[in-house]
C-alpha cells in the first residue's frame, strides 16, 4: 500500500454534526472492524480520545482520524463543549497510516468545509461517492500540507511534536523553555535541534511559520488585518505590518489586493 492511500475505495457510513453538552459526550464511541472515522473539531475544546497515552486538549480546527479499535474523542472540559462534523467509512484492507491528529489550517477553510459536506449530503443529497471522494481528498491534501510543513526525514520525534504544537496554537508567546518542556529536553538541546535539523533558530522558525500563516489567510479569507495579527500571535498590529514587509517585500494589505481576485468572495 502506497502512504496516505487506501487499498481499495471505501463507502461512505455516516455523514453528520455533532453537538456535545457541557463537558462533552456521555461515553467514546470505538471503531468496529472494517470502519474508519474522522472527527474535525469546529467549536469548542475537547481531550485527546481515552485510548491515546499523553492528554491534551484541543481546540477548533484538529481533525482526528480513528481506526478500528481506537475511541472517538469525548470529554470536554466542565464549563466547555465541542461541536464537530463526523464522517464515517466502510474499508477494505488497511486504512492509510494517517497521523491520530493534525490541525486543519486557515480556520475558515476547515468551517466551510464543514458547511459544503452538510449541505452536500443532507440538503442537495448529492451521492454519497462523490461526497467521499471529495471530502477524503481534502481531508488528505490538509493532513499532506500539514506533514510538508512540519515533517523532515530525519527530525526526532519530540521535535516533530514542539512544531505540531506550535503550529496549533500559533497565537502563544512560545519560548525556548516552553518548547523544551513540550520536547522533554533541555532549552540548550532543543535550540541545538533547530540549529542541526533545520537551519534556523526557534525563534526565527516561530516568525517564519507566523508569516507563512498570515500569507495564506490573507488570500483565503475577508478578515481585518487586526484579527489575523492577533490569531497568528502578534499582539500589535504594527509590529506584525512591519515583520510581514520585510519578510515579503509588501504591506499585508497590498499582499491581499496582489494576490486576490477582484471579485473574490469567502464562501
Amino acid at each position: 500500500m502506497k502512504d496516505n492511500i487506501f487499498d481499495a475505495s471505501p463507502k461512505l457510513d455516516y455523514l453528520g454534526y455533532f453537538r456535545s453538552r457541557l463537558g462533552g459526550a456521555p461515553r467514546p464511541f470505538q471503531i468496529p472492524e472494517g470502519q474508519l472515522q474522522m472527527e474535525l473539531l469546529t467549536a469548542g475544546k475537547v481531550w485527546s480520545p481515552r485510548d491515546v497515552p499523553e492528554k491534551e486538549l484541543h481546540g477548533q480546527g484538529m481533525v482526528f482520524v480513528h481506526r478500528p479499535g481506537q475511541y472517538t474523542v469525548n470529554q470536554s472540559p466542565a464549563d466547555e463543549h465541542y461541536q464537530c462534523l463526523t464522517l464515517r467509512v466502510f474499508l477494505e484492507g488497511e486504512p492509510p497510516p494517517w497521523p491520530r491528529c493534525f490541525p486543519w489550517d486557515p480556520l475558515e477553510a476547515l468551517l466551510s468545509f464543514s458547511r459544503q459536506m452538510i449541505h452536500a449530503y443532507h440538503y442537495a443529497q448529492l451521492p454519497g461517492e462523490a461526497i467521499l471522494q471529495a471530502a477524503l481528498g481534502q481531508i488528505q491534501l490538509q493532513m499532506l500540507s500539514w506533514r510538508e510543513r512540519t515533517s523532515s526525514p530525519d527530525l526526532p520525534t519530540n521535535l516533530l511534536e514542539v512544531l505540531r504544537r506550535v503550529e496549533a496554537k500559533p497565537q502563544l508567546e512560545w519560548s525556548v523553555e516552553d518548547m523544551a518542556q513540550v520536547a522533554g529536553l533541555s532549552p540548550s538541546a532543543v535550540f541545538g535541534h533547530f540549529r542541526q535539523k533545520l537551519e534556523t533558530s526557534p525563534h526565527q522558525w516561530l516568525m517564519d511559520l507566523r508569516i507563512r500563516l498570515a500569507r495564506e489567510r490573507l488570500v483565503t479569507s475577508t478578515a481585518p488585518l487586526k484579527s489575523i495579527a492577533a490569531d497568528i500571535g502578534y499582539a500589535n498590529p504594527e509590529s506584525f505590518s512591519r515583520h510581514f514587509k520585510k519578510a515579503t517585500g509588501l504591506t499585508p494589505g497590498l499582499y491581499r489586493k496582489t494576490h486576490t481576485l477582484p471579485h473574490f468572495q469567502l464562501y
